[in-house]
């Protein structure tokens, strides 16, 4: 993958990952405090949640895909040397951070200033906090990306034969079908089948999956993810049945592939700096957001219009800060960032 492909990919990637932590982040958004009592504006937020549903699914398949496009079994201490920089350093010191704030949330008045969880100070706290990401909910994702690095050999073999590996994702989805759930060892259960996809297709399909789409696919690809959108926003109308089959996630699933293919509509030949912040979006929103939420709610009256209105100013300034604290630290700390970030 060279020249104006490879320029082309990692443009695309960077801005579809740019996108889906924003779609993270206006997940987590309507369970900040000051819309804990907004029933009228937290309808609006089901409705608007509905597309960042492919966010998580879709992050999962991009991992997959890219740690599997050059995999073979002699790389595997070199797969996992590069992941330990690039996700469990960034986890544990995140966690870290996290922790020392649930800390003076306990003793000190500035828990209640930027809420967030509380923890007393014990090695039980301590070590849930920093290895179990005990007190930032949203770092599961990491977790479980870390869990299934780990288990890339074993992966690798069911993937390797394109038959066979297409085989064990139908069997791992019927698996869940009938109630399969690798819990406590594993978050989400479901989410290891969007990630066992992304490999397949790093093993067998990555040239179709970096290639740019013509106009007419890409077209094809809005409808779709409109189409599956509309679908999921219906989905709790349909019978029961179709939990069983996890129909609404497989249209979820489906909704990614879409979704990603979309993007061919755009050239894409310049790939804004900001764009380039995700993992801090990812991991700072809560705390930032929380804090600017807060701060606007005290400067503007109460009433539903105005906890509305903080939502509108919120999100965007929570981003705009983050950015920038991203691009202030490449330029004066670029080692920090390279911890924090794991680039």
């Amino acid at each position: 993958m060279t020249g104006d492909k490879a320029k082309f990919f990692t443009h695309k990637k960077t801005i579809v990952q740019f996108i889906l932590s924003l779609f993270v982040f206006f997940i987590h958004f309507s369970v900040f405090s000051v819309f804990r009592d907004a029933a009228q504006i937290n309808r609006v937020f089901d409705i608007l949640r509905i597309p960042t549903r492919v966010a998580v699914p879709l992050f999962f398949i991009i991992s997959g895909a890219l740690f599997y496009r050059n995999y073979t079994l002699p790389a595997t201490l070199d797969k996992w040397k590069s992941r330990f920089f690039s996700l469990c350093i960034p986890y544990l010191v995140w966690n870290t951070l996290w922790l020392i704030l649930a800390l003076l949330g306990y003793y000190t008045p500035l828990g209640a200033f930027l809420g967030g969880a509380k923890a007393a100070f014990t090695w039980q706290n301590i070590l849930r906090g920093i290895f179990l990401y005990g007190y930032f909910e949203p770092f599961w994702f990491i977790y479980q990306s870390i869990l299934l690095v780990a288990l890339c050999p074993v992966i690798y073999l069911l993937m390797k034969n394109k038959w066979i590996g297409l085989v064990a994702i139908v069997a791992f989805y019927i698996a869940c079908c009938f109630g399969l759930d690798l819990s406590p060892v594993f978050v989400d259960t479901s989410m290891i089948l969007p990630y066992l996809i992304g490999a397949w297709i790093g093993i067998h399909g990555f040239e179709v999956f970096i290639s740019r789409k013509s106009k007419t696919q890409a077209i094809t690809g809005l409808a779709v993810f409109i189409l599956c959108v509309v679908f999921c926003g219906f989905s709790p109308l349909l019978p029961q049945w179709s939990d069983t089959l996890l129909l609404p996630f497989v249209v979820t699933v489906i909704a990614c592939g879409a979704f990603w293919v979309a993007f061919d509509l755009f050239d894409l030949k310049k790939c804004p700096k900001f764009a380039e912040e995700s993992f801090l979006i990812y991991a700072g929103h809560s705390i930032v957001g929380a804090t600017v939420c807060k701060i606007i709610s005290i400067l503007l009256p109460s009433g539903q219009l105005f906890t509305a209105l903080t939502a509108v100013i919120a999100f965007p300034v929570t981003i705009v800060i983050l950015c920038a604290f991203g691009r202030g630290l490449a330029r004066f700390l670029p080692r920090t960032k390279r911890i924090l970030t794991g680039r």
